[in-house]
């Protein structure tokens, strides 16, 4: 292979646009972008001739071959000097695309979630573990949240429940999807008309279940209690989950002030009650608001605000002083702040592991994937029945 690595982006839609082409041409010292397929014609030139390749000369862009339909697609990965692929298709599309790449021989970088429902998603990891990863071909699902450096600092904090903030409690997870009625995303007809459970919330979040992942890592919760709910009749089956997880394995020794005990509890959170809550919200940051959580996680010590966007901002309150002492600006009122990079890190990192350069950590791993489905799938199928997550992933 050569020094860079010849990537086809299939897919033509509002995150291909604006995600993956932009991270790709980050990416130009270790990628070239040499084709991109559709579905239909029409959107492949719409893209090739839009904004989002400006950067490039005439000649470069002109060297990007098009591709649509199945013909189209068949074409393409016939091509020896296409290495690798980048699907952001259609949900209940990308399982079968991602499967005839690797038949191909193309290492895959496919967008989450890494399928419609956990028996698709385990029918396509078997095969991935058993037929294509002996032969050396890359699969990784892209979930920027697991690279977004706010993300993984909040990871830091936590420490898999061995750092200052202490071990995790219980998990009270609240995802609520808002998409407001036309807009582009609620435009496109595949999610206005989701033919995959959960409709917009299996597709925005899942990233919340990646966050929660990347953040807790060993300390994950095991069983899951939900309701679902619609609220919104334009972002149906469901638009809000309201859950409670657990971790019957996780122990955690007892704390709190030795004496006095207080004779009635005091409200409130981080204060002599020694619990916190570590919290993830799509708010907008212009306009702050931890009111509306899509996770909260409490801890013994403080409580850890993550908060998304353009930027993510990392935020520590405890009423501990070494807790304080211990994180520094995260500390701050103002709170740590940190860009929003996850798509051109995925990006980057997939190319470079494709490459053999340098041995960062995998944070796209499959099986990762396989459980932010499996947190969702289980919140969907709960109805207020306790669900083993274990037994799903």
């Amino acid at each position: 292979m050569s020094q860079k690595l010849n990537v086809a982006l299939l897919g033509a839609g509002i995150f291909a646009t604006e995600a993956h082409i932009p991270a790709i041409l980050k990416a130009s010292d270790t990628i070239n972008l040499v084709a991109i397929y559709s579905r239909s014609a029409s959107s492949v030139e719409t893209l090739v001739t839009s904004r989002a390749l400006d950067s490039l000369s005439s000649e470069a862009r002109d060297k990007i071959a098009q591709y649509s339909g199945e013909e189209g697609l068949e074409e393409l990965l016939k091509r020896d000097d296409v290495h690798a692929v980048i699907v952001a298709l259609p949900i209940s599309k990308q399982p079968e695309i991602i499967r005839k790449s690797l038949q191909a021989g193309k290492h895959v970088l496919s967008e989450k979630p890494i399928a419609k429902d956990l028996k698709t998603a385990h029918e396509l990891l078997d095969a991935y573990e058993k037929e294509f990863a002996p032969k050396g071909l890359t699969w990784r699902v892209a979930e920027n949240w697991a690279h977004e450096p706010g993300i993984l600092r909040a990871a830091e904090i936590i420490a898999n429940g061995q750092g200052p903030l202490g071990p995790v409690l219980f998990y009270d997870l609240k995802m609520i999807i808002y998409v407001a009625s036309g807009k582009k995303y609620h435009a496109t007809e595949w999610r206005n008309v989701p033919d995959y459970q959960g409709g917009f919330l299996l597709d925005g979040c899942v990233h919340a279940a990646a966050g929660l992942r990347t953040v807790v890592g060993d300390a994950k919760p095991s069983q899951v209690v939900a309701f679902k709910s619609l609220n919104r009749t334009h972002v149906g089956p469901h638009d809000t989950i309201v859950a409670i997880g657990s971790n019957p394995s996780l122990t955690t020794s007892p704390h709190g002030p030795d004496f006095p005990q207080p004779t009635v509890a005091p409200q409130g959170i981080g204060k002599s009650m020694p619990t916190g809550t570590i919290t993830f919200s799509f708010a907008n940051p212009r306009t702050p608001d931890f009111k509306r959580p899509s996770l909260a996680i409490t801890c013994v010590n403080g409580t850890l605000c993550l908060q998304g966007g353009q930027q993510w901002t990392v935020r520590v309150e405890s009423e501990d002083e070494s807790v304080v002492r211990a994180f520094g600006a995260a500390a701050d009122e103002q709170g740590e702040t940190f860009p929003s990079t996850g798509v051109v890190e995925e990006v980057a990192q997939f190319a470079r592991a494709v490459l053999g350069q340098g041995k960062e950590v995998n944070r796209a791993e499959p099986r990762g994937a396989l459980w932010d489905l499996g947190l969702l799938e289980g919140c969907l199928t709960s109805d207020g029945k306790v669900v083993d997550l274990t037994k799903l992933v």
